[in-house]
């Protein structure tokens, strides 16, 4: 799972926990998708963003994913590992 910069703006040393997404219904071929996510907490070093994936069609919602985010606050790995 990957975070886009503008969607994780505090730190590039966060660690994705894990993640829900729930499929609610088809998306039609061909048919674009937009995604709309908003922040719903930030404390510590520990965040969860929320994603809405609608259709073009008629807007309704075809996902809903769920991201908790764990800021290290340093490197996963040293160079010697």
């Amino acid at each position: 799972m990957r975070f886009r910069k503008d969607v994780r703006p505090y730190s590039k040393d966060d660690g994705r926990q894990h993640a829900t997404i729930p499929f609610l219904g088809p998306a039609k071929p061909g048919e674009s998708r937009t995604a709309e996510a908003k922040e719903r907490s930030r404390s510590g070093r520990s965040g969860i963003y929320d994603f809405r994936v609608t259709g073009s069609s008629d807007g309704s919602a075809v996902a809903e994913f769920r991201g908790h985010t764990r800021m290290s606050g340093g490197r996963f790995f040293t160079g010697d590992e």
